[in-house]
């Protein structure tokens, strides 16, 4: 099918560009890449991102015919194929060939979906607890990939959402920044929706979204034939299909909107969402909780067939000990606001580090604990600066989390001697680690880790 179409998104408006399907690449065809296949995708990229966004623009401005030809020609598209299966591969998957990704691309249809068997577990949080995650084939992974990319050039990104990691976090520091000097806003409201991907129903997507019904039916949501491997005996089959996936590549893009619609339906003077974690801003304690009451009714009555519920909400004065995409925001003697890691973001980090300890000598504890802390510390942009936050990170586990360790870290080593699998390892290392490390371990001014040492 041949269509002809000038307008089209800006090139900004695209999820992702060349540079990111290229290391996609690496990942599943390892690295370098052959000179041949380099190029093959650099071919295929340019119409690819031209078909998004032609699409995009398409859709955002009502042209729905034009929209759903070219939804159908990214859904059959060889090169759109491949790249959808690139970025789709599970991170871990077995290093293929070039001739395999072409082979098992051709089945990528996120209209069709792939009816791949969907096994529902629980697996370990970082910050302890359970969660129940669905776990895809590669080829519903390549659908889920493609459906997410359209359905983000379809509707846009939400305005309201930052990404935990790169440019997300700076855009958040300047924003709360910028609504702490210029618009008055010296309160927080905190909030999180229980069950937020689960919840989420088709109804409610078909009412924010036009994307094609199948797409949303086959690849957004799972399917009333994929079959399904339950390894969760209190969870139901139906109600795993009813919702969003916890675990498909799709449903961050689309719960953020669905989110998004809601953040809208409120008064506040400043709001950011990261999946299912909410922070509004405002002049007082008392507007901050004012704010969290009329999103909950907001979200409670968004779609009668889908209610949201807020598992926690708090207001509170800025300053108070807050997470906020794994900061604590405090108020400058000078004015402005500084920005330190969270409790929440160093416990996670702490217990990262342990479960990486326990598995090594005792005699190379030190070069990792440094090596750790100062990347945690330059990423995190913490405390005065990343010297000072390294520092402080390396005294806090030296002088008050080191020795908690002592008991387990001779069984993980007699363990490894014995010859166990490494993927068993890592999980023992790692439950060791989340029940040592205290549950508070929040650094205060003075630069101790005043929970720690009581």
């Amino acid at each position: 099918m041949k269509l002809v179409a000038t307008q089209k998104l800006k090139k900004s408006e695209l999820p992702y560009d060349l540079g990111h399907i290229l290391n996609h690449a690496k990942r599943v065809l390892g690295d370098p890449l052959l000179p041949e296949v380099n190029k093959e995708i650099r071919k295929m990229a340019k119409p690819h991102f031209e078909k998004l966004r032609q699409y995009g623009h398409a859709g955002r401005n009502g042209s729905y015919e034009k929209a759903r030809k070219f939804e159908y020609l990214l859904c059959t598209a060889p090169g759109s194929k491949i790249i959808s299966f690139l970025l789709g591969y599970p991170k871990h998957g077995p290093i293929l060939t070039w001739a395999q990704v072409k082979k098992q691309a051709q089945s990528v249809n996120p209209r069709i979906g792939s009816n791949e068997e969907v096994v529902v577990k629980e697996i370990p949080k970082p910050e302890g607890g359970k969660r129940v995650v669905q776990i895809f084939g590669e080829i519903a992974r390549a659908n889920q990939s493609l459906a997410r990319d359209m359905f983000t050039v379809r509707h846009g990104k939400s305005k309201y959402e930052y990404a935990r990691k790169g440019r997300g976090r700076e855009k958040l520091i300047s924003q709360i920044n910028n609504a702490n000097r210029n618009g008055g806003v010296r309160a927080l409201g905190v909030a999180d929706i229980k069950d937020c991907f689960p919840s989420i129903g088709r109804d409610w997507v078909l009412k924010i979204s036009e994307i094609s019904k199948a797409i949303i039916r086959n690849t957004i949501f799972i399917s009333d034939t994929t079959p399904i491997n339950m390894k969760v005996h209190y969870i139901s089959d139906s109600a795993v299909r009813a919702g969003l996936s916890q675990g498909s590549l799709s449903s961050p893009v689309v719960a953020s909107k669905v989110v998004e619609t809601c953040l809208d339906k409120i008064s506040k003077r400043f709001a950011l969402s990261y999946l299912d974690d909410i922070t509004i801003g405002e002049k007082s304690v008392e507007e901050a909780q004012a704010t969290l009451n009329a999103l909950a009714h907001v979200l409670q009555h968004g779609h009668p067939s889908s209610p949201l519920f807020l598992k926690f909400k708090r207001a509170l004065k800025i300053g108070e000990p807050v997470d906020i995409l794994g900061y604590w925001p405090r108020p400058k003697s000078i004015g402005g606001l500084r920005f330190s890691p969270s409790n929440k973001s160093l416990r996670r980090f702490y217990v990262r580090l342990a479960t990486k300890l326990l598995q090594l000598p005792r005699d190379e504890w030190d070069k990792t604990v440094e090596a750790k802390a100062y990347a945690f510390a330059n990423s995190a942009k913490s405390w005065a600066g990343v010297q000072h936050g390294r520092e402080f990170m390396q005294t806090a586990f030296s002088d008050y989390l080191a020795d908690l360790l002592d008991d387990a870290h001779p069984k993980v080593l007699n363990s490894i001697k014995a010859g166990m699998p490494d993927t068993k390892i890592e999980m023992m290392a790692a439950h060791y680690a989340r029940s040592l490390i205290p549950e508070s371990v929040l650094a205060t001014p003075s630069g101790l880790t005043k929970s720690i040492a009581t």
